[in-house]
């Protein structure tokens, strides 16, 4: 069932924009260059299976969530996808490259590394928000190679502000 949900939320509000069809282009040449080997991995061993199954619950929240948001926007497609797809980028910041961001800060920590502040965020944000300007204008143009551009980096930036924002606020908390 929660196949056919992604699926569905993909096929017929996703990729019925502009700015979605457009990301899911980059996405699936990235996603498909790789998932097919991984999914012959996983079939063949069960534990695996079963340790996939239990990390892709979130992101079937996550999904399922962004697919709500999308329909409380959907007076304008191309807004929701957007706003779709910033939610769903900074929940998969959060919760799958937080971990990540927190070992590798708290191991530059202990090594006594320069200190990595949330100031040092401020070039990303600064990325982001820029970006942002490039994916408005990419919809108004509907240019697809800048459309495709800019939603890559709006969510991959997305991914990195909230996944060090969130691991330096929990560093934060452990002096």
């Amino acid at each position: 069932p929660e196949v056919q949900f992604l699926r569905g939320f993909r096929d017929r509000q996703v990729l019925s924009t502009f700015a979605g069809s457009q990301f899911m282009k980059v996405f699936n040449t990235w996603y498909y260059s790789f998932s097919p080997s991984v999914a012959n991995f996983v079939t063949n061993h069960p534990a695996i299976r079963v340790a996939m199954k239990i990390l892709l619950y979130p992101l079937i929240g996550i999904l399922r969530l962004s697919a709500s948001v999308y329909a409380a926007f959907n007076f304008n497609p191309e807004l929701a996808v957007c706003i779709a797809g910033l939610l769903a980028s900074g929940l998969i910041g959060v919760v799958y490259f937080s971990p990540f961001a927190l070992a590798v800060l708290a191991v530059l920590r202990r090594t006594r590394r320069p200190s990595f502040c949330i100031r040092n965020v401020a070039l990303l944000a600064y990325v982001w928000a820029v970006n942002s300007g490039f994916l408005i204008l990419s919809v108004l143009t509907s240019s697809p190679v800048a459309m495709m551009a800019s939603s890559t980096i709006f969510v991959l930036t997305t991914i990195g502000l909230t996944s060090l924002s969130t691991a330096l606020k929990i560093l934060q908390k452990f002096p």
